[in-house]
């Protein structure tokens, strides 16, 4: 069976997932890893943000080499 996958949709829902994990180096929480513009926009802050990119990277990749080893079998 061929399934095809958005490799960067599915890796941005697990960094996301992952994430959740790392509240506890926020102080405020949870809810200390957004922040939001004066037009209402909601983003990570800093930190929270390079610890997504770490995570998103990693998923990228495992997904990836998942990819090349189903080709190959």
């Amino acid at each position: 069976m061929n399934a095809n996958i958005n490799v960067t949709e599915l890796a941005c829902s697990l960094a996301e997932r992952d994430l959740e994990d790392y509240t506890d180096e926020f102080k405020g929480g949870a809810d200390s890893m957004y922040q939001t513009d004066e037009y209402g926009n909601v983003s990570y802050v800093d930190k929270a943000q390079d610890i997504f990119n770490e995570l998103n990277d990693y998923w990228e990749e495992q997904i990836m080499k998942c990819q090349v080893i189903n080709k190959i079998k």
